[in-house]
C-alpha cells in the first residue's frame, strides 16, 4: 500500500519550532495554566484589542502581553489579555518580525 511522504516542518499539523520547544512549553499543558486561562476568559470574554476600537468579538485565546521569552511574567494576570484569533495572529506576527530584524 502506498504511503504518504513524511511532513515537512510547518506544514499542516506540525507547529513551528517556537511552539513545540522551549522552557515554557510544558507550562501551557499544566492544570494550573488551564485554570488561569479559564479565569481570564471568564473575566474578559471579549477580545481586548477589538474592544479598544469599538468591536465586540469573542476572545478565543489568552495571550501574554509581554512575551515570557522577553521577561514577561508567566503566571501574572496583569500580563495576560484575551484575544480573538485574528488579533493574536497580528500581534504574534509583529513580535516575530521584531525579533527577526533585531537579531540581524
Amino acid at each position: 500500500m502506498p504511503q504518504l511522504p513524511p511532513r515537512k516542518p510547518n506544514q499542516r499539523g506540525n507547529k513551528p519550532k517556537q511552539y513545540s520547544e522551549g522552557p515554557h512549553v510544558k507550562l501551557y499543558h499544566s492544570k494550573a495554566w488551564r485554570t488561569l486561562r479559564e479565569r481570564k476568559m471568564r473575566e474578559n470574554p471579549i477580545c481586548e484589542h477589538c474592544e479598544k476600537v469599538g468591536l465586540l468579538t469573542s476572545a478565543q485565546m489568552v495571550d501574554h502581553i509581554k512575551p515570557v521569552s522577553e521577561g514577561g511574567e508567566f503566571w501574572s494576570m496583569a500580563n495576560l489579555q484575551s484575544l480573538c484569533n485574528q488579533c493574536h495572529a497580528i500581534k504574534t506576527g509583529k513580535e516575530t518580525n521584531k525579533r527577526r530584524y533585531n537579531e540581524n
